[in-house]
Formats: structure tokens, sequence, C-alpha cells
């Protein structure tokens, strides 16, 4: 089962600037995941106010899923429980090499990660249309 990824539009150039309450304004990344099965997700991923490069974040989680999914092309049917807690690993690994107060790392990671779920919770499923004409 293939899944492409893209960042819209492609390529990014900059990130967009989301009002919130005219208060705050949070730079948002839009990409999408599009499944082997035909279903489209718009998602609207929050960046951390200190984001460095929106573009290369971009790059890079495109990067990672589509390594995934060429590794599960190669290696053959793969459960989605073990890709997720594998992906977790590389994430805590990542987290660990940061040099840093393990607390503010450890708060700093759990905060992206809750906000790039809620980020992917919130975008709806686009399913093509299925059954006989």
């Amino acid at each position: 089962m293939r899944t492409v990824y893209s960042q819209r539009p492609r390529p990014l150039a900059t990130s967009q600037l989301v009002s919130l309450n005219n208060e705050d304004a949070v730079k948002k990344i839009p990409f999408q995941a599009r499944t082997a099965t035909g279903d489209v997700f718009d998602i609207s991923f929050p960046l951390h106010a200190e984001t460095a490069d929106s573009v290369r974040v971009t790059q890079i989680v495109s990067l990672v899923l589509e390594t995934i999914d060429k590794d599960i092309a190669v290696m053959g049917q793969t459960a989605n429980g073990d890709v997720l807690q594998a992906v977790a690993m590389a994430l805590a690994v990542r987290a660990r090499m940061i040099h840093g107060a393990n607390e503010q790392v450890n708060t700093l990671t759990k905060a992206l990660v809750a906000d790039a779920l809620t980020a992917a919770s919130d975008a709806e499923r686009q399913s093509p249309p299925v059954g006989h004409a």
C-alpha cells in the first residue's frame, strides 16, 4: 500500500499565517497525504513560534513518510502499530540528541506531537466515490 505525500502548493515557498482571536498569529504548513486507496487528507500543521525554516520542515516530513513507504514496499506488509512505535522511538532518539535540559526537551517534544496529532485528526478524510456506475 503506497501513500503519496505532498506539500501544497508545490513547491512550498512560504507558510500561511493564521490569526487566532486577533491576539496571536500562528504559522501553518499545508500538507496533503494521499493513500493508495485514494483517500486524501489536507492537513494544516501549526508551526512552533521558533521554527527556523518551514520549507525544510515540510521536506523532512515528506522524506520520512516516503522512506517508510519505500521500506514497506520492499519488506512487505508491516503492522501500523509497529510503524508508529518505530517512529516514536526515532523521535525519542532525536529528542535525546538535543543538548538541553531533558525536562524542557521532553515538554517541547510532547507539545509538538500533540499539536501535530490534533491537526491530523482535524483533517477530514476525503474518499473517492465507490460503487457501481
